[in-house]
C-alpha cells in the first residue's frame, strides 16, 4: 500500500468532526445558562429583595449592577475562546479580561474606601448571602467545567480564571438583586469579596483539572 492509499483508508476510518459553533453564540449560551440558573435560585429562596424598584431609580445602584454583568459577559466570551488550543493569549482575550478585571478591581477598592471612610466596622452575618451566591454558582459551574473539559485549553490557568470570574460575577449581580443589604462593609466581605476568591480559585482549579484524566469527561 502506498502512501495515498494509506492515508484515503485512515481518513475512511475516522467519523466526522462537528465544527464548533461561533464563541459568541456559545459564549451567549453560556450567559443564558448563568441568568437563567441565579434567577431560578432567587425565586426559590424568597424572590427579589422588596426595595428592588426603588434600588432601580438609584444611578449608583444601577452602575454597580449593570458593571458586574458587563464582568460577567466579557469573561464568559474570553472563557470560550480560551477553550480553543492556542499557542498565545492573544489581545481580544487580553482586553476582556483586562476589562472585567478592572471593573471588579474598581468596585472592591471604591467599596473599601467606602467602608474606611464610615470607619471600620464587623459586617453583619452573611449566611443568607453565602448560601445564594454558593447556589447561583452551582449548575453553571457544572457547565462551564464541561465545556472547558470538552475543549483543548492551553492556558489552563486563565481559562480557569476567566471561567469562575464569569460565573461569579453573574451570581454576584443575582445577589445585588436577592439581597436588601446596602452597607459597604456587609457588599465587601459577603458579596464583592467573593468574587475575587472565585477567580483566584480558578486557576488552580483550571491547572489541576485541565491535566488530569477529568479532562476526558
Amino acid at each position: 500500500m502506498d502512501t495515498r492509499e494509506l492515508i484515503d483508508k485512515l481518513g475512511d476510518e475516522l467519523a466526522p468532526v462537528k465544527p464548533l459553533a461561533p464563541a459568541g453564540r456559545r459564549a451567549l449560551g453560556l450567559c443564558l445558562v448563568c441568568i437563567i440558573f441565579v434567577m431560578a435560585v432567587i425565586y426559590a429562596l424568597h424572590g427579589p429583595r422588596p426595595d428592588l424598584m426603588r434600588a432601580l431609580r438609584s444611578p449608583f445602584y444601577l452602575a454597580q449592577t449593570v458593571s458586574m454583568f458587563l464582568a460577567g459577559l466579557l469573561a464568559s466570551i474570553a472563557t470560550i475562546r480560551l477553550c480553543v488550543p492556542d499557542t498565545k493569549v492573544r489581545a481580544p482575550e487580553r482586553v476582556m479580561l483586562g476589562a472585567a478585571s478592572a471593573i471588579w478591581l474598581f468596585i472592591l477598592s471604591d467599596t473599601f474606601g467606602q467602608v474606611m471612610k464610615i470607619g471600620l466596622a464587623p459586617p453583619d452575618h452573611g449566611d443568607a448571602c453565602v448560601i445564594g451566591f454558593s447556589a447561583m454558582m452551582t449548575l453553571p459551574l457544572a457547565v462551564v467545567i464541561r465545556m472547558m473539559t470538552k475543549g483543548a485549553p492551553v492556558w489552563r490557568g486563565w481559562a480557569g480564571y476567566a471561567a469562575l470570574l464569569s460565573i461569579a460575577s453573574f451570581s454576584a449581580t443575582g445577589m445585588r438583586v436577592f439581597c436588601p443589604n446596602d452597607a459597604p462593609e456587609h457588599l465587601l466581605v459577603w458579596h464583592f469579596l467573593p468574587v475575587a476568591v472565585a477567580a483566584l480559585a480558578g486557576i488552580a482549579l483550571g491547572r489541576f483539572l485541565l491535566k488530569t484524566r477529568l479532562a476526558k469527561i
